[in-house]
């Protein structure tokens, strides 16, 4: 059995960032602001086949909490545990001054214990393989070569199926069992040559199809591999709507892309709109062991369909999200964070854009959690309350009620966002221009060093910013080695921000 995957920069982040700043770090910045720290939660808990939007106003008290749940607000924000999943919700910064619109983060982790479980989960997985052209030689013989590694990893209970696409995408092998195809299988895999041109969404819609053969209780999972531009003019936004549909029913997809003549832009939707990994491989030969990483994540899975509903207060707008997909809902926005192992850490921010007309509350952001619990065997709500805002006249008072953990988090996956415009900068051929953001993000990052000066991995993150402008100025960003080098910083500053 393939051994369980390291933890990612973006996990070892958040717990060093805790623990610089000490148990009682985010009630010190926010006790010099009494009227601005959280003060309301309540706990709604319910099952039933689908999740409902969480209410704008949340309950004022807490309620003894049902079947071991918890919900809990303090000064730090919103903690909350129900089944397998835990986590914190956050402001980065919980007041705001008056007048004219201002930024306000909403800082979530959330973690998968698993605690309990026992029985490995069935693995359902379709691996859609780009055969076009541009794959042959040593591309497709090693991409072959891998997949039949991974089929020796996959139990005899596990489904696995086999779709591949050029032109128009063909099912080589349906989805069936593992067991008693082991033998058929690997001949159909080594048959598989390359020839013809680069239709991604064909082969993404024919395995999503081959899914649905899957058993009730699999854990479903797609894998796409390309080395080649989409030639459907679909596009990332187009693909993005066509994957969601895919997630909204249970299924995670992810992308890997193979050598640097790849679309990364349309890879990369693949996986946001998937809740799914995104990698960057040298070479064909790397496949294995991502397929192993994949099997393993699905066998462990402990919640399917995972999502925040976040209710806006009067005056507030939501921006954007990083690290889930987001849908409107009629007052607020849901949050899709896809499934999750045990083990598994995933970290969201979200940015909202708030008005404050007079100082005093503005009213709060109501927090509540939706997933399918599999050891339950249940869906699953939690309202977990309400993270309050503030409207202040005075500057210094905004800024002491900074969460200071929940702060630099938020603000370093910001940072990280603004470093990927750098990189577009340099493969448009603005050298200076991205170096120059490339060391201004550098300097802001080392700046949130004073909320977590003890953070090793906030560290890291600056010295990586650093090595992008030094590699900005080394090396032409149409080069195979520019090429490599960016494909392979965006990879792990995606990483980073989601922790998937």
């Amino acid at each position: 059995m393939p051994k369980s995957p390291t933890q990612s920069r973006a996990q070892r982040l958040r717990r060093s960032l805790r623990r610089s700043l000490g148990a009682g770090g985010g009630g010190r910045a926010l006790g010099v602001l009494a009227a601005v720290a959280v003060a309301t939660a309540g706990i709604v808990l319910s099952t039933g086949t689908q999740a409902a939007p969480i209410p704008p106003n949340p309950v004022t008290g807490v309620t003894p909490p049902p079947d071991g749940t918890t919900a809990t607000p303090d000064a730090s924000g919103l903690s909350f545990q129900q089944g397998p999943l835990s986590g914190h919700a956050t402001l980065a910064q919980s007041a705001i001054l008056v007048g004219s619109p201002q930024q306000v983060l909403v800082d979530i982790d959330i973690k998968a214990t698993g605690e309990g479980a026992t029985t490995r989960v069935p693995v359902a997985m379709t691996l859609v393989l780009d055969h076009s052209g541009s794959m042959s030689g040593q591309k497709i013989e090693q991409a072959r070569r891998s997949v039949l590694q991974a089929l020796e990893r996959m139990h005899d209970d596990d489904w696995f199926g086999f779709v591949v696409y050029d032109h128009a995408a063909q099912t080589l092998f349906p989805l069936q069992p593992v067991g008693p195809n082991r033998m058929r299988i690997r001949q159909v895999v080594q048959s598989v040559g390359a020839g013809g041109g680069t239709q991604i969404p064909q082969g993404l819609e024919q395995g999503f199809q081959t899914l649905q053969a899957a058993p009730v209780g699999f854990a479903r999972r797609i894998v796409l591999v390309s080395d080649g531009i989409d030639g459907s003019g679909v596009g990332p936004t187009g693909i993005r709507s066509t994957v969601a549909r895919y997630g909204q029913s249970g299924v995670t997809v992810a992308a890997l892309g193979i050598g640097t003549d790849y679309d990364e832009a349309f890879l990369t939707a693949v996986a946001d709109a998937g809740n799914g990994a995104y990698a960057f491989l040298a070479t064909g030969a790397e496949l294995e062991a991502f397929l192993a990483q994949e099997m393993h994540a699905a066998s462990a899975l402990v919640a399917e369909r995972v999502a925040f509903d976040l209710m806006l207060p009067p005056n507030t707008r939501f921006v954007r999200a990083h690290g889930a997909t987001a849908d409107h809902l009629p007052g607020g926005v849901r949050l899709q964070a896809g499934n999750m192992a045990s083990g598994d850490q995933r970290h969201v921010v979200v940015e909202l854009e708030s008005t404050a007309v007079a100082a005093g509350p503005l009213g709060g952001v109501g927090v509540g959690l939706a997933f399918n619990d599999r050891q339950a065997n249940r869906m699953t709500q939690l309202q977990a309350g309400a993270l309050q805002i503030a409207g202040v006249t005075d500057s210094a008072v905004a800024e002491a009620s900074r969460n200071p953990a929940a702060f630099a988090a938020a603000k370093a996956v910001l940072i990280e966002v603004a470093q990927t415009e750098a990189m577009d900068r340099w493969r448009q051929g603005d050298t200076a221009g991205a170096v120059a953001m490339a060391r201004s993000n550098a300097a802001a990052l080392d700046g949130l060093m004073q909320y977590a000066p003890a953070s090793p991995v906030l560290r890291e993150q600056q010295e990586a910013a650093e090595g992008d402008a030094e590699a900005f100025e080394a090396m032409p960003a149409g080069s195979a080695a520019g090429r490599s080098y960016g494909l392979g910083s965006n990879a792990a500053r995606r990483a980073r921000t989601t922790g998937l």
